[in-house]
């Protein structure tokens, strides 16, 4: 019937609502726009999909569904077999019981003449006889815990391809919805001793025997049935005429004490009432039956139906709720890499934004560590074009029930380079963009030292209106790492396709398909709400000097003349610039100097937890060695809601403005130091350097080159990052030979 999400096409569908990008008109923003409405419809198509899959489950919770008894719809007059709409009473029966009313889904009353619950009278019956079903009491809840659990769809529907014995014994241990319903209950046409009318000729028939099945037993004296009397209502010579209901256990594979613990049954001693044997049944002789009684004396009432609601809607529930599990249970851990850092890119490369607000590379960057994607492509969006993520795969193994077999959802082996069929990884960023951006970064939202916070206007706005992806190519990542019990790191290439330096309401998601479990074509999917680009800003400030706790403009006073160093402004000929313990960017000769008022900047994709940072500088005449040591967390530029509202604005973190640098929330300046630092330790007051007055003299100017060492994961030279500051390398040594400013 069902064996795999995919022979549906569902595990397709799912892939695209959460990958696909398409490439139609050439236009990048159109195609952008079109994607991202496809990737809705394949996500709405998916969600339809599903729900189909499970309509058919609930219709296995209608026992005339899986017990081969035409029936025709609720609301219409469907002779079959001779009881008129009868057959299909227990549809509007349960229908009534839910939403309260006999009127059809656009409000209009059901034609009493079709209505299948009619009374003799034509009447419908009154409210109180059809009591509402408490489905918030009596979700079914197996063993108390979570839904049904299967390994395979099939096994929600039935079980018989596992236990295939057709003895009595066989049956009652079959697990599936339909297997449920077509044990425990009769219908309208299979009653005991129901018989159909089969026509001969113009008109007239022969009553043939109908359809049985092992269970429930036809033979109503079967051991565990009991009979309850009942009054009809009707009376004969004053006398109340009473019927004889005939309760039967329900035989429940996955939660035998279901019924019996939440009271369901507990009128008939933890049994069902199935069937009620009609006033004429006893008073018509046998030989005459046929004759007089075209069905079998036999009924289902609607206290029988009562109870056949009770036992077979709250299992509905629970088997849909499972099946939901089921297709969603796929899920891959994914956590901060090292020191929180999922990215580097150097933001100083040339680039420029075009009519839509996309950063693009004004020439080709290629990336200093052989085999990694180039930094920038000209003419490619600029941004990152490499990803690391620490993951792991987090399906919990599913517990069958009605056994408490475990069976492990267990993913396999992916490559860089997988066939159409073969099981793949990948990472898919998901974000909007600021259409304001600029390279110098004055297309952000902007706080100065006296925390006045300028918002930049421009016709597209600061965040577009529909989510983009990037998607990365495959990784590679053995079935013993995925499985395992701690995560591993794993490095995504977006080199193809960046995500954006000027990203917001940033997302990353990992996707695995391929077989999980016992599953074929399975789908895991984790997220982690990476916070967008943050900037590691280096910039010289040495046209200020700080001297016994105060900010002088170079050349100091006397008051500070011959305290080393010099009093000259120096330009930075050797930097390193460290998060946590990873060296990320080293430059040094031939490299130009980092002159007054020039800067680098890193943009980082982070976590939200503060990091250390670092620069160590050789300036001057490589006679001082500085190091500024700060902290970093990631700025957050998200909307707390897809579709940002006046109600759920997007409201991004400021950038600080210190001095025309416009940067992270702790820029790293450097500036000569004599005696007392005048810099406050948390970078605020009146003494920060955002303070000084005076503006930057030249403007400033963003200096490329350097090599930038991310994704590697060992630094180098470690100390670079954690060791003692006074401490020179070999390399800086040999840097000092070279001309300096």
């Amino acid at each position: 019937m069902l064996e795999s999400a995919s022979s549906l096409g569902l595990s397709s569908e799912h892939w695209w609502a959460l990958t696909l990008k398409r490439t139609i008109s050439g236009v990048y923003s159109a195609d952008a726009m079109v994607s991202s409405q496809e990737r809705l419809h394949r996500w709405a198509t998916t969600i339809n999909d599903l729900g189909h899959v499970i309509h058919l489950l609930q219709d296995g919770a209608q026992p005339q569904h899986v017990r081969n008894d035409l029936h025709g719809p609720p609301a219409t007059l469907f002779v079959y077999p001779t009881e008129g709409a009868a057959d299909a009473a227990f549809e509007g029966y349960t229908d009534y019981r839910v939403i309260r009313s006999y009127a059809d889904a656009i409000g209009n009353l059901s034609p009493i003449p079709g209505n299948a619950l009619r009374r003799m009278d034509d009447t419908l019956p009154p409210a109180n006889a059809l009591p509402a079903i408490q489905l918030g009491q009596s979700n079914y809840y197996p063993g108390g815990g979570g839904h049904v659990q299967f390994s395979t769809p099939v096994k929600f529907f039935t079980t018989r391809h596992i236990e295939t014995g057709g003895d009595d014994a066989s049956l009652r241990t079959r697990r599936g919805m339909a297997d449920l319903a077509n044990r425990s209950f009769f219908t309208a046409g299979t009653l005991p001793g129901f018989r159909e009318c089969q026509p001969v000729g113009a008109s007239g028939c022969v009553p043939t025997p109908g359809p049985t099945y092992p269970l429930p037993p036809s033979d109503l004296t079967s051991s565990g049935y009991i009979e309850v009397s009942v009054p009809s209502g009707l009376r004969v010579h004053g006398q109340v005429v009473h019927l004889a209901e005939y309760a039967y256990p329900i035989t429940d594979a996955v939660a035998p004490n279901y019924d019996q613990t939440n009271g369901t049954l507990a009128a008939y001693g933890g049994k069902a009432p199935l069937v009620t044997k009609g006033i004429w049944r006893d008073v018509v002789p046998s030989d005459l039956l046929p004759q007089y009684l075209e069905a079998t004396g036999y009924l289902i009432t609607y206290n029988d139906m009562r109870y056949m609601a009770d036992v077979l809607v709250p299992r509905a529930v629970g088997y849909s709720a499972g099946m939901l599990d089921y297709f969603f249970r796929g899920r891959i851990k994914v956590e901060a890499p090292q020191d929180g850092l999922f990215a580097v890119t150097d933001q100083g490369i040339a680039h420029t934004t075009d009519a839509d607000g996309y950063p693009r590379c004004s020439q080709s960057v290629a990336a200093p560590i052989a085999g990694e994607p180039p930094l920038c492509t000209a003419g490619d969006v600029f941004g990152f074009t490499k990803l690391r993520v620490k993951l792991r795969n987090d399906t919990p193994a599913i517990i069958e029930s009605g056994t408490g077999a475990s069976v492990p959802q267990s993913m396999v082996t992916v490559t860089t380079t997988p066939a159409a069929s073969d099981a793949r990884l990948v990472a898919v960023a998901r974000y909007h963009r600021n259409p304001c951006y600029q390279p110098s970064l004055a297309g952000e939202t902007v706080v100065d030292f006296a925390g006045n916070v300028t918002t930049p206007s421009c016709a597209q706005g600061n965040r577009t209106a529909y989510q983009e992806i990037s998607v990365s190519k495959p990784a590679a990542v053995s079935a013993l790492d995925l499985n395992g019990a701690t995560s591993v790191p794993v490095t995504f290439d977006f080199g193809s396709d960046p995500i954006p330096i000027n990203a917001t309401d940033l997302f990353v998601q990992v996707v695995y398909r391929g077989p999980l479990g016992e599953e074929p074509d399975g789908i895991a999917v984790g997220s982690y709400d990476v916070r967008e680009p943050s900037y590691l800003t280096l910039w010289n400030n040495s046209d200020y000097a700080g001297c016994n706790g105060q900010w002088y403009q170079n050349p100091l006073p006397g008051s500070c003349a011959g305290i080393s160093p010099s009093t000259s402004t120096r330009s930075i000929g050797t930097a390193r610039l460290c998060i946590g313990t990873q060296l990320l960017y080293t430059r040094q000769p031939p490299t130009s100097n980092i002159a007054t008022a020039h800067y680098v900047r890193l943009a980082a994709l982070l976590d939200d937890q503060p990091h250390s940072t670092r620069g160590r500088l050789l300036v001057g005449t490589a006679n001082t060695l500085q190091v500024i040591d700060k902290t970093i967390a990631g700025d957050a530029r998200q909307a707390p809601k897809e579709q940002a509202t006046p109600q759920a604005p997007y409201a991004p973190d400021p950038l600080y403005n210190k001095r025309g640098i416009i940067g992270s929330f702790r820029p790293m300046p450097f500036y000569l130091i004599v005696g007392a630092d005048p810099q406050p330790t948390n970078d605020a007051g009146s003494n920060d350097v955002g303070a000084l007055a005076a503006a930057l003299n030249p403007p400033a100017v963003a200096e490329p080159g350097g090599v930038l060492s991310f994704p590697n994961t060992v630094p180098s030279p470690l100390s670079a990052c954690t060791a003692s500051p006074t401490a020179f390398f070999q390399d800086e040594i040999e840097a000092a030979g070279a001309p300096s400013d």
